[in-house]
């Protein structure tokens, strides 16, 4: 009996057994490295991100209160905030690995329309270089392209503001046909959807008639000519009464006439009388010829 105790005791003064690692959690490192290397223990410090105070350590291993022998190694991990990195200018798979690496838990990807290289990270709030905890809200901001908006179906005016909101510079340029309503934005190039430069040219494609084009440039031209030759007759116009558009650059026209002719030098005009006949013309509104 009087064994068993002595060795109980003995075992209590640490004079066997290994020394009892003592709690040094919350102490400085140095004040924690005293502590330890005073009960003979080798110390290595290892770095631990926490949302505890810079320093001050957390745990060690083996843990307090467990016993080891004397000289052997006792590491203790100490905290070292977390630091919002550098991810400006890289990948977004990039950024998300760096970020998880100081083992941040609230990490928000934005998207910014940008020339830069699709995916690229802009910016990064809080600011990088600077201490946050865990919990901290991190908005990483990526590079998307600017892309020619869909304003088909618009009008002219709405179109075009929305391709300045876009960025781009809006051309317009118009587009014979009569399947939709004149003044109709038919669409862009680059068409919709396409990636390009910010402040770029747009071209607008807006559909105009045919009709109020030719309808009075044949006005205009038959009451200027004077004279008209149908059907091998020559007629002087007295006046233009109608004309429409037909499609496939054709006017049709009714105007009131009267025929003339030349006899023995003198000019003879018939009675007036209406008459009717096609023009076709040329994409560049010039007269191919009068039937």
């Amino acid at each position: 009996a009087a064994a068993a105790a002595a060795a109980g005791i003995t075992y209590q003064m640490e004079l066997w057994g290994g020394k009892v690692v003592p709690d040094v959690a919350g102490m400085t490192q140095a004040d924690a490295t005293y502590q330890l290397e005073g009960k003979g223990f080798t110390v290595r410090a290892t770095q631990v991100k926490s949302d505890e105070t810079e320093g001050l350590v957390l745990l060690t291993d083996p843990g307090s209160g467990g016993r080891a022998e004397e000289g052997s190694e006792v590491v203790i991990h100490v905290a070292v905030p977390r630091i919002v990195p550098d991810v400006v200018g890289k990948t977004r798979d990039e950024a998300a690995k760096l970020l998880e690496a100081e083992d941040f838990a609230r990490v928000t990807f934005a998207e910014e329309k940008s020339d830069t290289a699709e995916g690229t990270v802009l910016s990064v709030t809080p600011e990088a270089g600077e201490k946050a905890k865990a919990s901290t809200d991190i908005t990483v901001t990526v590079a998307v392209p600017f892309t020619v908006p869909d304003v088909a179906n618009q009008p002219l005016d709405a179109a075009k503001a929305a391709l300045q909101e876009a960025s781009y510079v809006p051309e317009v340029a118009y587009y014979y046909t009569e399947d939709v309503p004149e003044g109709t934005v038919v669409g862009t190039s680059p068409a919709a959807g396409e990636k390009l430069a910010s402040g770029s040219s747009v071209t607008v494609n807006v559909a105009m008639s045919r009709a109020s084009v030719l309808v009075p440039a044949a006005k205009d031209y038959l009451s200027s000519i004077g004279t008209i030759s149908l059907g091998g007759t020559t007629y002087e116009i007295v006046s233009v009464d109608d004309v429409k558009y037909t499609g496939y650059n054709q006017t049709s026209f009714t105007v009131t006439a009267a025929a003339v002719t030349t006899l023995d030098g003198e000019t003879v005009r018939g009675s007036a009388k209406q008459k009717s006949g096609t023009i076709v013309w040329d994409d560049s509104d010039n007269v191919v010829s009068i039937s």
